[in-house]
């Protein structure tokens, strides 16, 4: 997978990092990856919101289709369920669900 010519990561602490620094969010690297891939639950998303919710970091979690797309936050964290695949991407905009 590509995202404007970089690689993906494929970690979920790697990704989260990405999200928040994209959201203006400064956090270690070093302190997230410890902090998320140390959680009892990791790699559950459940890692990811406790580690949000220690930072005492507002979130919210919504299931929607492609008809809210102009609604929503941006940068956001999309969980994408795809047959046999499932993955964390981080969205910077509404014209990026089109790539």
């Amino acid at each position: 997978m590509k995202e404007n010519n970089k690689n993906i990561p494929k970690e979920l602490f790697a990704t989260a990092h990405i999200w928040l620094s994209s959201a203006g969010i400064k956090v270690n690297s070093n302190y997230a990856k410890d902090a998320i891939t140390t959680h009892p639950d990791y790699p559950a998303l459940t890692a990811l919101t406790d580690f949000l919710e220690s930072g005492g970091m507002a979130y919210d979690a919504v299931q929607a289709d492609a008809s809210y797309i102009h609604e929503f936050n941006y940068p956001l964290l999309a969980h994408i369920k795809q047959p046999g695949n499932e993955y964390l991407h981080v969205i910077n905009n509404a014209s990026e669900w089109d790539k």
